[in-house]
Order: C-alpha cells, then sequence, then structure tokens
C-alpha cells in the first residue's frame, strides 16, 4: 500500500545561515489514508502503527535527555476498541470528507446508530 501525506506548517522560524536568512519550517503530518502507520521523527512528533499512538519528546531538551540516557523519547500509548473505533470514523472524516456508516459497521461488528447514539443526539441539536 503507498502512504499519501501532505504536509502543514505549524512553525515557522528565520535564522542567519552564513549571513543569509533562512526559513525553518515545522510540519504536522496527515495521512490521507485512513489506515496507514506514521512514524514520528523528531522533537513531539506523533505517530501512530497499529492499534497505538506515540509521542515524541516535547522539547528538544527533553528529546535529548532520553537519547543520552540510552532511551528513545518515545511515550507510547495502546489503543481501546473503542479508541480504535472513534479513530477510523475521525480519520473517515478527515480523509473522505465523508462518513459511511455501513463500512464502520462491517469493519468494527458495530451497529453505528446505536453505537453513537448519544454523539449523534448532541449534532442533532
Amino acid at each position: 500500500m503507498s502512504a499519501w501525506i501532505t504536509l502543514h506548517c505549524h512553525q515557522t522560524h528565520w535564522l542567519r545561515l552564513n549571513g543569509k536568512a533562512v526559513c525553518i519550517g515545522i510540519f504536522k503530518v496527515t495521512a490521507l489514508q485512513p489506515d496507514c502507520d506514521l512514524i514520528a521523527l523528531g522533537v513531539s512528533a506523533i505517530g501512530r502503527i497499529g492499534a497505538t499512538y506515540s509521542q515524541n519528546a516535547k522539547t528538544l531538551e527533553e528529546y535529548y535527555d532520553a537519547l543520552n540516557q540510552g532511551r528513545l523519547p518515545i511515550a507510547w500509548t495502546a489503543l481501546s476498541r473503542d479508541d480504535v473505533l472513534r479513530r477510523a470514523v475521525i480519520m473517515s472524516i478527515m480523509c473522505q470528507g465523508a462518513l459511511d456508516f455501513e463500512s464502520i459497521e462491517l469493519g468494527h461488528l458495530i451497529e453505528f446508530k446505536r453505537y453513537f447514539a448519544r454523539e449523534l443526539e448532541v449534532l442533532r441539536r
């Protein structure tokens, strides 16, 4: 499966290098495919592999401290079944701009309107 990503400039920094102004961008990566793994690279990067999320150390100091201590500067979180389901819903909306209830139902063995009854009611208000 090929991976399609987009880069969004999160912060822009200007610095001088050899007397020239250089623009350095800090980017946020968004996957255009809802089920691809993302490997987090660099300070505060967020990744996902399978049913997990990871976030790298949030500051450069924390990042280097972890590396200097022989540890990876990454915190992992395993996702519950509910987390995985909600991620699928969010990624469908973000990546396709739409939500196919039947697809979610088949992929997660739920009745969408029953499972998300409370959330659907809030949206109707």
